[in-house]
């Protein structure tokens, strides 16, 4: 039985303790957020592994 209604998400979330987000991981497991220095090196590396 999908209950999802417009506009929500149907994945289970956590709350954000600090009520701030900082960083997301995706299902992937990428991280986004953690600044975009370290995001850059990040993306340089996986295109690198490819």
């Amino acid at each position: 039985n999908n209950n999802n209604q417009g506009g929500s998400f149907a994945a289970n979330t956590e709350p954000n303790p600090k009520e701030q987000c900082k960083s997301v991981t995706t299902r992937s497991g990428k991280e986004i957020g953690k600044g975009i220095s370290d995001n850059l090196r990040t993306e340089e590396a996986v295109v690198e592994e490819k």
